[in-house]
């Protein structure tokens, strides 16, 4: 199974440096567009091919579009069938962070 995290708890982590990977599991094409600051863009259909590219060492935290977007959700349960152990979905994802009004890249 996997937590859930709100873009206040997310920007807190951020904030204090914590041990986090983030991960925009959207298109190449939207990352490049805007994403959440210093997050990786692996698309949740390639998660297990791009296993490498995550750091089991890390909280490891994925974001898609929104609560309707069911991209994030689906790459957190793909990445607890492939072992890993501490998986976070920010299911509010862009959209959230957006009405918070923080930064994006």
């Amino acid at each position: 199974m996997y937590d859930k995290i709100s873009a206040e708890e997310l920007k807190k982590k951020m904030e204090r440096g914590e041990d986090i990977q983030v991960i925009d599991v959207l298109s190449e094409k939207s990352y490049k567009n805007r994403h959440l600051p210093g997050a990786v863009n692996i698309p949740y259909r390639e998660i297990g091919k791009r296993r490498d590219e995550i750091d089991e060492d890390k909280e490891i935290i994925v974001y898609c579009n929104d609560k309707d977007c069911d991209a994030s959700p689906i790459a957190a349960g793909k990445l607890v069938k492939l072992g890993f152990e501490d998986i976070t979905d920010f299911e509010g994802g862009l959209l959230e962070w957006e009405k918070a009004r923080y930064d994006l890249e």
